[in-house]
């Protein structure tokens, strides 16, 4: 007989506040500063272009 355990996830909402430590966010800013300084190159194998998530990226790279 097979027991379950609960589920241990962390749901993050887009209204949470953002977490320093958060390593998604560190990610950006790292990239938003290597992009401001000069030149960043983004690859994909994405077919679809303005829809892929190298697009959602730029966008967010671009945002203040």
């Amino acid at each position: 007989m097979m027991t379950t355990r609960p589920l241990d996830a962390r749901v993050k909402r887009i209204h949470d506040t953002v977490e320093r430590d958060d390593g998604a966010r560190a990610l950006v800013d790292r990239l938003r500063a290597v992009a401001r300084a000069g030149r960043l190159a983004l690859l994909t194998a994405a077919k679809d272009l303005p829809h892929g998530h190298a697009r959602v990226l730029v966008d967010v790279l671009k945002s203040p």
